[in-house]
């Protein structure tokens, strides 16, 4: 259950990363390369959840890990969904000003045709 929580958060943190990073300035040299590199580090600690799953039955401190891990992965969510709001709204006021630019441009454009 926690391997699949933090799987999932971990999922939506890559792709939030590389779907905003291509939007914004396009895909960077590198980009791909990290890519790989946090997919490789997921299997990892998706391997080494699925051992500690097994062992919290017998051994509490483990138990008392994946807690503290699944209460982190929640926190990591959270965090995602603010990251991701801010971005969109940081979208939405790009997009506004340059909607903004193009009423102005006409206006002035339409004032230069009348009064030119």
């Amino acid at each position: 259950m926690t391997d699949a929580i933090v799987s999932f958060v971990l999922d939506q943190l890559k792709t939030t990363i590389v779907d905003k990073a291509s939007e914004e300035v396009g895909l960077l040299l590198g980009v791909e390369k990290e890519v790989s590199k946090l997919e490789r580090n997921l299997r990892l600690i998706n391997t080494v959840l699925q051992n500690a799953e097994e062992k919290k039955r017998t051994d509490n401190l483990v138990k008392d890990w994946l807690d503290r891990l699944k209460e982190a992965s929640y926190d990591m969510g959270d965090a995602l969904d603010e990251l991701r709001t801010a971005i969109e709204v940081k979208a939405l006021k790009a997009q506004n000003a340059a909607r903004q630019k193009k009423v102005i441009n006409l206006i002035c454009t339409g004032v230069r045709y009348i009064f030119g």
